[in-house]
């Protein structure tokens, strides 16, 4: 791993792959007289972009990003292209690691487009929302019930990178979970399957989940802690 961080770093880390930003209580000309001292060396070349992995495979084409809110004026995005963010042959892995401590989770992680473009209508959350709910009729409590499972937590980055976005779904497991987890995984993807199959024949979810969603971002609003950053 070290050998390919250095190819990596020797072939792609230089200026025009750079954008440098500056901040701070001085005046331009000390600013300037910074960034020359700490970055002239960086040698300059033509503009490359770097590979997915450091396996050195080829940037496919950019491809389109047709999301109706990516069209708006007050979207983040400038482009209406995006560069692909997953090697084929990287999903589908199961990886096993050993626990530190004594807990048990399984982990399923889906490699997303970025979703920066969703900004207005957030999809991941809304599926987060519904993947990890606890309550009767849930992924949690069906696992609960047959005693696999004693905890839940769903995860989905919120447009905060322009290149990739993850969506994370975990299970803590009990002593029976961790021999049975592939029906943890079962349920996850069956539960996705029902979730297709309403899209498909209603359009929409119901509307109460929408205002359920509403209600926990006001309350989420109104008692969020003072940011003292």
């Amino acid at each position: 791993m070290d050998g390919l961080l250095r190819k990596f770093y020797g072939a792609y880390y230089y200026a025009s792959n750079m954008a440098l930003v500056l901040l701070g209580g001085y005046g331009l000309d000390d600013l300037q007289n910074m960034a020359v001292r700490h970055f002239s060396d960086v040698p300059p070349r033509p503009k490359c972009e770097p590979p997915h992995d450091l396996g050195g495979d080829p940037v496919p084409p950019a491809v389109p990003v047709s999301d109706s809110d990516s069209e708006t004026d007050s979207s983040p995005s400038s482009s209406n292209f995006l560069p692909p963010f997953c090697p084929a042959r990287s999903l589908r892995r199961l990886y096993r690691i050993v626990p530190v401590d004594n807990r048990h989770v399984i982990t399923i992680i889906y490699p997303l487009p970025p979703q920066y473009p969703h900004w207005r209508s957030k999809p991941t959350n809304v599926l987060a929302h519904l993947l990890g709910h606890e309550a009767a009729g849930s992924i949690l409590a069906h696992l609960k019930a047959r005693g696999l499972a004693t905890g839940c937590s769903v995860e989905g980055d919120d447009a905060t990178s322009s290149t990739h976005s993850l969506f994370t779904v975990s299970f803590t497991l009990s002593e029976n979970g961790v021999l049975r987890w592939t029906e943890c995984v079962d349920a996850v993807y069956l539960y996705l399957g029902m979730l297709r199959s309403h899209f498909e024949t209603e359009g929409t979810l119901p509307l109460r989940i929408y205002e359920e969603l509403r209600e926990v971002s006001e309350m989420s609003y109104k008692f969020a802690e003072a940011d003292h950053a």
